[in-house]
């Protein structure tokens, strides 16, 4: 998907793609920046944002999650999902694979997750 936010500072919009996720309606997203992210500097000033993905675009409120423990399952959800994409992307961040619940909990303690919720 495209992130479509808010800039903080120029209030004009900012463009970014990420890898994303669906858990029922909304969208997951998590910053591998953690909180330096400009995105989600940006959420954190102006939670709502749109997302694009192909012709469809949507309007979201964003909430921004730091919990280790719920980005964690949401680490070991997409690993499960895509090991090899998620293995690399870990192994790349010194996390072992198959990683351990400690291990993702240590490496999610750095990280941001964004739930985009459409708005109706």
């Amino acid at each position: 998907l495209v992130l479509i936010t808010t800039g903080r500072k120029s209030g004009q919009p900012r463009q970014t793609p990420l890898q994303y996720d669906r858990d029922g309606e909304s969208f997951i997203v998590i910053s591998a920046r953690g909180g330096q992210a400009d995105w989600v500097r940006n959420l954190r000033t102006h939670p709502q944002a749109d997302l694009r993905i192909g012709a469809r675009r949507i309007r979201v409120e964003a909430e921004l999650i730091v919990d280790p423990g719920l980005i964690s399952d949401q680490l070991l959800l997409r690993y499960q999902r895509r090991p090899f994409f998620v293995g690399t992307v870990l192994r790349s961040e010194g996390v072992p694979v198959p990683p351990t619940r400690a291990d993702l909990e240590t490496f999610a303690a750095g990280l941001v997750m964004a739930r985009l919720r459409p708005l109706a």
